[in-house]
């Protein structure tokens, strides 16, 4: 029975988080860059609505070199479903003007929303931002021509399917392990909820540490790695230490001096631009130097590394599988400064990939045709 009360009181505990000031305005800087990313994510897509529109009813009207279509390559449409899980994250840290209100972070309805919202976004972010870092590695890298049309479709398609597929089943497994807590026994009440104040604002419980892992800090954390890795790797190539055989993507060499030749050639990027490339003797492309749009979608990754960096080295450094979760830790008792320090930086992710990519890029290539 006094373990039935103790996990009672560890519970209420855990659903009524109670903030202090230094809480509040630490998240309220949190609430800012998520709001601004999420505006910044609509005017974005907004303007593109509106320019389609324009665009359509000029080409109804008669010829023009103009083009209604602003999603044509790949990246285009990671781009979307980068920007989608941009808006879905801003949206999570939006939530937590409830919390601020109050002065209190409760479980209940709304806090399940956010621990969803939130698992969507981040997690959509890093899939998405993977798939623009590994599309582009291997365009560039291997001088692949992605292929268009229905062809092209099932790839850009098979992949952002997956992903949501992915993020899709997480919400699902959150949501069964919440139906299986309503019939769990008095021994097992102390477990938190799936979705719970940790303890500032509701996210996957502290006693969930292995679906975190999975649903979110492998893909955060693989996404930085792999950006690291294909990217430094991409640099050799660029500057000629590496060499493929574009006729036989195999066949790749490594050069202790760099590749020179003078006779020019080109391959097509990674977002549709030609990149010029330097072809050695025995037919081998070397990418030279890349067209100002190609190497944009080789910032994509790196803004989200530079971004995500923070939050990472100051999860890794509380991070300690092997000590048991604490299901009771208060808001007072969890450091808080550098969490809302990284977590404010994590936010601007919206913000960083809607200057990147700009309105400008879509007019260009709508007077591109």
């Amino acid at each position: 029975m006094s373990g039935a009360v103790d996990g009672a009181q560890i519970r209420e505990r855990i659903c009524h988080s109670k903030l202090e000031l230094r809480h509040q305005i630490g998240m309220s800087a949190i609430v800012a860059t998520g709001l601004a990313s999420s505006l910044a994510v609509v005017i974005l897509l907004g303007y593109v609505v509106r320019n389609h529109v324009q665009l359509r009813r000029l080409e109804l009207a008669g010829p023009t070199k103009r083009s209604s279509h602003f999603f044509r390559t790949h990246v285009d449409f990671y781009m979307l479903s980068l920007l989608v899980a941009d808006l879905l994250q801003g949206l999570g840290a939006v939530v937590n003007i409830e919390w601020i209100r109050g002065a209190e972070c409760y479980c209940g309805s709304l806090c399940k929303a956010q621990g969803v919202i939130q698992t969507l976004g981040e997690t959509g972010v890093a899939m998405s931002t993977l798939a623009i870092s590994i599309h582009t590695f291997v365009v560039i890298f291997f001088s692949w021509h992605p292929p268009t049309g229905v062809a092209g479709a099932r790839i850009w398609g098979s992949v952002i399917g997956l992903i949501w597929l992915y993020l899709s089943l997480c919400v699902s497994v959150g949501f069964a392990v919440n139906q299986k807590k309503l019939r769990s026994t008095p021994a097992d009440v102390a477990r938190e909820d799936f979705y719970a104040p940790t303890p500032f604002y509701c996210w996957i419980g502290q006693g969930y540490l292995i679906e975190r892992i999975i649903f979110e800090y492998f893909w955060i954390w693989s996404t930085a790695l792999s950006s690291i890795v294909l990217y430094s790797i991409l640099f050799l190539r660029m500057r000629g230490y590496i060499s493929v055989d574009p006729r036989r993507w195999t066949h790749v060499r490594f050069h202790w001096r760099r590749t020179s030749s003078s006779e020019m050639s080109y391959v097509t990027g990674p977002n549709g631009v030609r990149l010029q490339a330097m072809a050695t003797p025995s037919g081998r492309l070397v990418i030279k130097q890349e067209t100002k749009d190609a190497l944009k979608m080789l910032y994509y990754p790196a803004a989200y590394t530079a971004l995500v960096l923070p939050l990472s080295i100051a999860r890794w450094s509380t991070f300690d599988p092997s000590s048991p979760p604490e299901l009771g830790r208060t808001a007072a008792e969890t450091p808080f400064t550098a969490t809302a320090i990284v977590v404010t930086i994590f936010g601007l992710s919206g913000v960083v990939n809607v200057i990147m990519h700009g309105p400008t890029d879509y007019a260009n290539r709508a007077r591109r045709g």
